[in-house]
């Protein structure tokens, strides 16, 4: 392709942009506007545990709601029916949205524990307050708080149902947020689209100031620089506003995309000035930069592609940002890369590099006594000298990492995502010390239409069940119907039958009561009562275990109930923990099959490409070594994989084979040229390892400004694709040409051109083609 040619494509390429420019600004500024995180939204109605809660949902009608309390707050603190009167009434200052259309009720400590004091209850205070223990009134029998519940709209509205709040509590009772405290999924999920936001706004420019300052030392050249920039913004800007145009909103997993996408084509950009470069001073500035596509398009568009399976492969997951995260980013870096092909070569031409001296194209590398070569030469021959302990070392460190990998955890709890000083985890410390759990757990008792048991009776089984719930350690907050019933007499005797009989006629008169309470569900072939509990929020709960020694105490209590009364009743176990609970399994699968997935992807492509099926194998080793080291010392510190470093299984293997394809591609190149295995990785460090070097350095420290963020998604991801970058230049850098000097490098030597004599090199361009 002529020069004329490159600079015209790079000139509409660059037309192009800038008509696209609207759509990309757009694009990356509505991102933020459009933040929505609703975790419970992440999980596909096709999910089982899903489907169980959706029914539950469907069946009892349960609102969301958001719990506020102060220090001082108690049941007799009649600031908590000030406060009450006026969610109900007041309307906001700032949106001006009626308060009536964003919360639907408020229950207080201050008035429950009044209403069971009243008829027809007339419970004592005592058992008053301690049937709204852990709900309404804390462990200490007095600090109380109010239950905001919120409407549909409400819910959807979280922002203005916060801030109405906020605003009836600056007004009513001269508190400011920071007096106060608030829980409740709609709190988290506001808490997650703040930081989540912020991780943009606040990092993404420092970001490309920190990687345009590295590129500009490593390139030295200012113009292609930029030309590498500039390309790499706009395709983030581009995926961002892709993501707008699907439709899809953004969320805490996508925030980490467009970064990802920023750096992975600035790698791009600098392994192919670095072929350019390479050209310039080999041979001579003059068709530098055909030569350097020539060399380079292959390498770089299969690094592309097999960064895309790496992303694509995340498609497998059911979690549904993570599946839009691996669409998104692959289709975001193919896009990319194009756009860079077109760009970046006019800017090669339009601003050719001027080296210090050119040379003939029959010059030698080896003769080249820089010293940026000399330390290549030395690192080159440190390797080669110990080649075998090094593979040894490395084999040995990935098998104990693979070894480890079975004890591998996942967390996926929504607090875990916001930093431990933040004021949303200040808050539910507070509340979980002063009021109780708030992770709710639903048990839903269903009684078959047929059963013999009478309105009395599951009521006294779901009182006995609660009982058994409570007994539980780390458990509190039981709360259902039979909350609000009186005290049930034991069977026997004239007087206890007769309290009895008159107990279930207020029963039967309080079933539509119940059914409005949200406690009991009645259906044509069965009725349902519902018994809510509440777990902790914070620390290192094991859900799963938990769950089973619920089901401890269920599961037996029903059993003698069959035994005794002949009346089979099942027990429905959903509500937030048991949906995360099997999103964590779920998450390990994920990050199993997707990884597994691309691993097998990736190899046949290295395998077609090298035309071997062991040199292909082989060459996978290196690439498999970034994943295996960290998420096997992951396993082995206990360190557990949540949805921010699941993803970077799959593309640090994608980012690995990057660097593995340019070794291999100069490595092959230069046993084409008749050079041996030690000589063609001397070689090959002089053409590559700048290159390497620097796209690991600049990606990682690029993206490691991110971890600096307040969101812990954004925050951990930054971390493990810095470490993942540092272990794949290893990988590249000294476990690969430590096995290609070995004996598994007698693949990548097939055997000698026939036609040439002993000592003679044929020089061309790089290939991965056989040497043959």
């Amino acid at each position: 392709m002529k020069d004329s040619t490159l600079t015209r494509c790079s000139i509409f390429t660059a037309l192009g942009m800038v008509i696209l420019a609207p759509v990309v600004i757009w694009g990356a500024m509505t991102a933020n506007h459009r933040m929505r995180n609703a975790p419970i939204n992440w999980i596909p109605l096709s999910y089982e545990q899903r489907q169980i809660y959706q029914h539950f949902i469907d069946r009892f009608q349960t609102e969301e709601y958001i719990v506020v309390s102060w220090p001082g707050c108690t049941v007799d603190d009649n600031r908590l029916e000030k406060l009450a009167d006026a969610i109900v009434s007041d309307r906001t200052a700032s949106s001006g949205e009626h308060h009536k259309s964003l919360f639907r009720q408020v229950l207080t400590g201050y008035d429950m524990v009044r209403q069971l004091q009243d008829e027809p209850l007339e419970l004592s205070r005592k058992k008053a307050l301690s049937r709204l223990r852990g709900s309404l009134v804390g462990p200490d029998g007095r600090t109380s708080c109010a239950v905001v519940v919120l409407t549909e709209h409400g819910v959807t509205q979280n922002k203005a149902s916060i801030d109405a709040i906020i605003e009836t509590m600056d007004a009513e009772l001269g508190m400011k947020r920071e007096f106060f405290c608030m829980a409740g999924a709609p709190v988290d999920g506001r808490a997650i689209d703040v930081e989540s936001s912020r991780s943009i706004r606040y990092f993404m420019v420092p970001s490309t100031l920190m990687v345009l300052l590295l590129c500009g030392i490593c390139l030295r050249s200012w113009p292609l620089t930029l030309a590498v920039l500039i390309t790499a913004i706009f395709g983030q800007g581009l995926v961002l506003a892709f993501v707008q145009l699907s439709g899809v909103n953004m969320n805490a997993v996508l925030t980490v995309m467009a970064p990802l996408v920023f750096v992975l084509t600035v790698s791009a950009g600098v392994h192919l000035v670095n072929y350019y470069r390479d050209e310039v001073r080999l041979r001579h500035p003059e068709g530098a930069t055909q030569r350097a596509l020539t060399n380079g398009w292959l390498p770089c568009v299969l690094a592309a592609i097999t960064t895309a399976i790496g992303l694509g492969s995340l498609m497998v997951s059911e979690i549904v940002p993570v599946r839009h995260f691996g669409i998104f980013a692959a289709i975001g870096i193919l896009g990319t890369t194009a756009v860079l092909f077109l760009l970046l070569p006019g800017a090669m031409v339009r601003w050719p590099v001027r080296m210090l001296s050119s040379v003939p194209a029959s010059h030698d590398p080896r003769d080249d006594e820089s010293p940026s070569n000399g330390i290549w030469e030395v690192c080159s021959a440190i390797i080669c000298r110990h080649a075998t302990w090094i593979a040894v070392v490395c084999v040995a460190w990935m098998a104990f990492s693979a070894w480890g990998l079975g004890r591998i955890q996942t967390s996926i709890k929504v607090l875990n995502l916001l930093v431990p000083d933040s004021i949303t985890v200040r808050d539910y410390r507070w509340m979980e010390k002063n009021i109780g759990p708030m992770v709710p757990i639903e048990i839903v008792l269903q009684f078959p239409a047929d059963s013999p048991l009478d309105v009395l009776e599951r009521v006294e089984l779901v009182r006995n069940i609660q009982r058994e719930i409570g007994t539980i350690e780390d458990l509190d907050g039981t709360m259902s119907a039979a909350t609000f019933v009186p005290s049930i007499p034991a069977s026997g005797g004239v007087r206890q039958t007769a309290r009895r009989g008159v107990i279930r006629k207020q029963l039967k008169n309080r079933k539509k009561e119940f059914v409005d309470a949200h406690f009991l569900h009645i259906d044509d072939d069965k009725e349902s009562w519902r018994i809510s509990v509440r777990a902790p929020a914070l620390g290192d709960l094991d859900y799963g275990l938990f769950l089973q020694r619920i089901r401890q105490q269920v599961e037996p209590a029903l059993a003698a109930n069959e035994e005794k009364s002949n009346s089979s009743v099942s027990a429905m176990y959903t509500g937030i923990m048991p949906l995360v609970f099997d999103v964590q399994r779920s998450l390990l699968r994920d990050l199993i099959f997707s990884y597994m997935t691309a691993l097998v992807l990736v190899a046949l492509i290295m395998i077609a490409v090298l035309r071997s099926v062991g040199a292909g194998l082989v060459a996978m080793l290196p690439n498999m070594f970034p994943t295996f080291v960290l998420f096997g010392s992951m396993a082995w510190m206990n360190k557990p994989v949540d949805i921010g470093s699941m993803m970077t299984a799959s593309v640090a293997l994608g980012i690995a084979v990057d660097g593995t394809l340019h070794f291999l591609n100069w490595f092959r190149r230069e046993i084409n040229n008749g050079h041996s295995q030690h000589q063609a990785v001397a070689l090959t460090f002089r053409h590559c390892a700048r290159a390497i070097t620097q796209t690991a350095f600049i990606c990682g420290v690029g993206l490691l400004i991110y971890s600096l963020s307040g969101f812990v998604p954004t925050r951990r991801f930054a971390w493990m694709m810095f470490a993942l970058l540092m272990a794949a230049f290893v990988g590249d850098l000294i476990f690969l040409p430590s096995l290609l000097v070995g004996p598994l490098g007698r693949f990548f030597v097939l055997r000698r051109l026939t036609s040439s004599k002993p000592g003679q090199k044929k020089r061309g361009s790089p290939s991965f083609r056989k040497a043959g």
